[in-house]
């Protein structure tokens, strides 16, 4: 009778628990880095929307200072600034490439004037307000940037 001896073999495997161990590790790890990522794009997404939104205040600004009363009579009388930024105040949406409806306003608080030490100039002045807002379709609220500049004329 012939004895069959069994050899070990020096090889080593992984135990099913030592597995599953691993995969769950994987796997939560996998989960923090996607939410890293989607966090950083939505901040991403944020930030160029307030870019757009802060440039479309800065054109809105620039076109009422294009228009803004040189002639003291033009403050005096209040018609010329206010039909500027009345032309101005009127709520339009504007299509940028982040496919969000930007709603654009302006207003201004009243001018006040200040007469020079010789009287030869009266200088005239008022703050614009512009304000730029949007649906933040994410959290459900409507964003808003303001941009306010002073103007003065004499």
């Amino acid at each position: 009778m012939q004895v069959l001896h069994r050899e070990r073999s020096n090889e080593t495997g992984f135990t099913l628990v030592e597995v599953m161990i691993a995969a769950i590790i994987l796997t939560v790890a996998l989960m923090t880095l996607v939410t890293v990522i989607s966090w950083g794009m939505r901040l991403s997404q944020e930030a160029q929307t307030r870019t757009v939104a802060m440039g479309l205040a800065m054109q809105q600004l620039e076109r009422i200072k294009a228009q803004y009363p040189q002639q003291p009579n033009d403050f005096v009388t209040n018609a010329t600034l206010a039909g500027i930024i009345q032309s101005q105040t009127t709520t339009q949406t504007v299509e940028a490439n982040l496919s969000k409806a930007f709603t654009t306003s302006a207003s201004y608080t009243p001018q006040d004037s200040y007469p020079t030490k010789n009287g030869a100039y009266i200088f005239y002045d008022m703050l614009v307000t512009v304000k730029v807002s949007w649906q933040d379709n994410t959290a459900g609220v409507t964003r808003q940037v303001a941009l306010t500049s002073e103007l003065v004329g004499r």
